[in-house]
């Protein structure tokens, strides 16, 4: 049936809109009925079947990988033919196998924990980074553990990355105080066994120190004045030091920098509750 257009009068100083045929949930110009699934246009348009929603990239138990390897083989391709690898992986999910050299807690710099993964153990050369989905892998996961993540290549790094499993055993947990008196005894050999070493420290927030910069040092409280347990903060992570306050209870996932008979540092902190 033909729509039909009224004109108005020039004494009515209206105009009336044309009928637009609006079809939503009827038949279309040919009298069709929609089928089940199809879904209408902006103008009633049938667009087909309407599509499931797309996986999400990294998301275990919901897609399979295109590929598994270790984070060398990975890294290996990389260097040697990057071109290729290139065009082989990228945009694939995939499967990467390797030992944790380290972790990053979300910053200005990046809104995702970053873990990155060993691509020549041989010389612990950190070279695969991946972008995690995870919101706290290290609830999951700590350095020095051997860890299988899936994540979407985006040309040598990962990314929407999730732990998929986990073997070898986590960062050893002191508390602030062990720490202190342990290093007292003896801080030259307490140095060549902890430095550089992933641990987990519990105590209580002696204090908080901002540099003009934005870096903070957060002091744990110890018996003993020194040395100092001391939790240095970038300026990028002055968010997370800001939420640390004297008197609170923490667990801080860190490396040891340096030890000495005053102050024992912790870097690349991360207060894991």
């Amino acid at each position: 049936m033909t729509a039909v257009t009224t004109r108005p009068t020039p004494k009515s100083g209206t105009v009336r809109k044309k009928d637009q045929g609006d079809r939503r949930g009827g038949a279309d110009k040919q009298g069709k009925q929609p089928r089940p699934g199809d879904r209408p246009g902006p103008a009633g348009d049938k667009q087909g079947p309407e599509k499931p929603p797309p996986q999400q990239p990294g998301d275990p138990g919901k897609a399979k990988p295109a590929f598994s390897l270790t984070a060398k083989e990975f890294s290996d391709a990389y260097k040697a033919k990057p071109d290729e690898a290139r065009a082989k992986y990228k945009g694939k999910l995939i499967d990467l196998l390797g030992p944790v050299g380290h972790l990053a807690a979300p910053s200005s710099l990046s809104p995702q924990p970053i873990l990155k993964l060993v691509g020549d153990p041989a010389n612990r050369v950190i070279e695969v980074s991946c972008v995690m989905a995870d919101k706290a892998p290290w609830k999951k996961v700590t350095p020095g553990q051997t860890v299988k993540v899936r994540g979407e290549d985006r040309g040598g790094a990962l990314w929407g990355c999730r732990v998929v499993e986990v073997t070898g055993p986590a960062a050893p947990t002191f508390t602030a105080d062990q720490l202190s008196k342990e290093c007292a005894a003896d801080p030259d050999a307490w140095g060549r066994k902890y430095r550089k070493k992933w641990m987990v420290v519990t105590g209580e927030v002696g204090g908080v120190k901002f540099n003009e910069a934005g870096a903070a040092d957060v002091t744990l409280k110890t018996a003993a004045p020194k040395p100092a347990v001391v939790c240095s903060f970038t300026a990028p992570q002055k968010g997370v030091a800001m939420s640390l306050r004297a008197g609170q209870k923490v667990k801080i996932l860190a490396a040891v920098q340096e030890c000495s008979e005053d102050e024992i540092n912790l870097q690349d902190c991360i207060p894991m509750e």
